[in-house]
């Protein structure tokens, strides 16, 4: 199950970065091309993660340079899929626990490429945990507090965290509680240090949110079903 599982992963998430870089870049051509010399791609040359390392990151046909972000955010779609096989004993929560898996993975890639992110993704996230985190006093505290926690950082510095990246957290916070929202919020900003070290341009932050959130939200998400 592990394995069918981190291909599919692999795979969807190949798509959803080729889709969000093609509509940004309003490319509509169907066919697999390079960016940079638009020679159309071979079949061997779009195999998730192991392409990248045949072609030792570099386009076969013209030799420009492959992001690295390209392989890592292929692996991390297969290890977010794989991971829902610990969790999955019925179709409900496979559909449930995929919904959740693919909107992190799509708001990934659109804060990659965007520097934002689509709040519907957000609040289909919202919908879900209502529907199976039974409501309380304690829950609704910790979103309350973690909001005006960042809403007072947002006044203080405009420049830094996103409305979106609030939102987020915010959200993520409902079923879990403040102390491992914290405790996800500490892993997150300790991944975009060592991602963004020497780096003065700022840094998209919903991918390490994600990263640091949904691993958790899934395994405390099983124990409601």
């Amino acid at each position: 199950m592990k394995i069918p599982l981190f291909i599919f992963g692999t795979c969807l998430s190949s798509f959803i970065y080729a889709n969000i870089f093609r509509s940004k870049h309003k490319d509509f051509n169907l066919r697999s091309h390079c960016d940079k010399c638009n020679k159309q791609l071979r079949w061997w040359m779009l195999v998730p993660i192991v392409s990248y390392f045949l072609l030792k990151g570099r386009c076969y046909y013209c030799k420009e340079k492959l992001s690295i972000i390209y392989p890592i955010y292929e692996l991390i779609g297969g290890l977010f899929f794989s991971y829902l096989a610990f969790y999955i004993t019925n179709i409900k929560q496979l559909i449930i626990f995929s919904i959740i898996a693919l909107s992190m993975l799509i708001m990934m890639a659109d804060d990659i490429q965007n520097n934002e992110i689509n709040s519907l993704f957000n609040y289909l996230l919202l919908l879900i945990y209502l529907l199976i985190v039974p409501f309380s006093k304690d829950r609704l505290i910790s979103c309350l507090a973690i909001s005006i926690i960042f809403l007072f950082l947002k006044l203080i510095y405009q420049e830094g965290i996103g409305l979106g990246d609030i939102e987020f957290i915010i959200i993520n916070t409902y079923p879990l509680n403040l102390y491992l929202s914290f405790k996800c919020l500490l892993i997150a900003c300790l991944l975009a240090l060592i991602v963004s070290y020497k780096k003065r341009k700022g840094i998209a932050m919903i991918p390490f949110l994600c990263l640091a959130y949904y691993f958790l939200i899934i395994r405390v998400l099983f124990f409601f079903f």
